[in-house]
C-alpha cells in the first residue's frame, strides 16, 4: 500500500471514502489537505481536514474499506499526514459521531495507536426532552427578568439579535443548525439594557432533520447560559412530546459536567488528538 495526495482530477475515484458534505467542500476549493491511500492502484482508503481560524489542524474525514483494516493502510495514513503538519507545528485533532461513517472502528483504532480520547473539547450531547424535563438540574421555578422568547421580541430587534447570531455561528466550524429556520416560540435571547447578552436558538439541523438542534452561545457567564438552558426546557414541558429528541452542542467544557449528571444523556461526539 501506498499514500498520495488527492487532488479535484482524482477525487471523484475516492468519493466513496469521502463523507459527502466534505467531498463537496473539495470539489467547491475549500482549502483541503487530501490524501488517499492506494493498495494495487485502486482507492482504499482516505483522509482529510482543514486548519481552521485557530490554526488546529481538523481531521474532516477518514475511511478505510473494510478489507484494507489491519494492514497497516489507517497507520499509513495517519503517518503521512503527520509528516504533512509537523513542519507546520500545528495541533492535529480528529472529532467523530456516532453513527458516522467509520464511527464504529475509530476507536479501537485510535487505541491501537497508543492514543487516548480528549476529554476538554466540544461535546454533543444527544437527549430525549423527557430526559431534560426530568432533571433535577432545570427547576420549573426559576425564571430571570432577562429572558426574553424571541417570538415576544419586535421583528426588527429580532432580526438585528440573529443577524448577530448569524455573524458568531459563521464564524463556529461545527455549527449544524440552519440558522434560516430557527424556531422563535422555542428560542431565546438574554437581553439586559437592550443589549444582547446571550441566546439559545431551537431549529433543525441542516444535516439531520430527525432532532431538534440546540444552539447556544458562547460567552464567558455561565450563569447566563444556565437561565437560557432552564427557559428552554421548560418550555418544553409544554410544546414538546417527551420523546423528541435534542442535539446540544456544548460550546466549552464548563458544562460537560452538568450534563453528565443527567442519566440517559449521551456524548455522541469523540474527540483525539493525533
Amino acid at each position: 500500500m501506498k499514500t498520495g495526495m488527492i487532488t479535484k482530477e482524482t477525487a471523484p475515484a475516492f468519493k466513496s471514502l469521502i463523507l459527502p458534505s466534505i467531498y463537496e467542500l473539495f470539489q467547491k476549493g475549500f482549502p483541503v489537505t487530501a490524501v488517499g491511500l492506494i493498495e494495487e492502484d485502486r482507492p482504499a482508503g482516505a483522509v482529510m481536514g482543514y486548519i481552521d481560524r485557530d490554526g488546529v489542524f481538523k481531521l474532516l474525514s477518514l475511511y478505510v474499506l473494510p478489507q484494507y483494516r489491519r494492514r497497516g493502510g489507517g497507520t499509513l495514513l495517519i503517518q503521512t499526514l503527520r509528516a504533512l503538519t509537523e513542519t507546520m507545528d500545528l495541533l492535529v485533532l480528529f472529532s467523530y459521531l456516532d453513527g458516522s461513517l467509520g464511527a464504529e472502528y475509530y476507536g479501537a483504532f485510535f487505541r491501537s495507536l497508543g492514543l487516548a480520547e480528549a476529554d476538554h473539547f466540544e461535546k454533543l450531547y444527544l437527549v430525549s426532552v423527557g430526559t431534560l424535563c426530568a432533571s433535577d438540574l432545570f427547576p420549573k421555578e426559576h425564571s430571570s427578568p432577562y429572558i426574553y422568547p424571541l417570538a415576544n421580541v419586535p421583528d426588527d430587534k429580532k432580526n438585528h439579535y440573529l443577524q448577530q447570531a448569524n455573524k458568531i455561528t459563521n464564524n463556529m466550524d461545527d455549527v449544524e443548525l440552519d440558522i434560516k429556520k430557527v424556531n422563535s416560540k422555542m428560542s431565546f435571547a438574554w437581553i439586559r439594557n437592550e443589549e444582547l447578552k446571550g441566546y439559545i436558538l431551537i431549529g433543525r439541523s441542516k444535516n439531520n432533520n430527525e432532532n431538534l438542534t440546540v444552539l447556544l452561545s458562547d460567552q464567558p457567564d455561565i450563569k447566563i447560559t444556565a437561565d437560557l438552558l432552564i427557559a428552554f426546557v421548560n418550555k418544553c414541558r409544554d410544546q414538546l412530546s417527551p420523546w423528541t429528541m435534542v442535539e446540544i452542542p456544548l460550546p466549552d467544557n464548563r458544562l460537560d459536567g452538568v450534563f453528565k449528571q443527567i442519566d440517559g444523556a449521551l456524548n455522541i461526539q469523540h474527540t483525539y488528538i493525533l
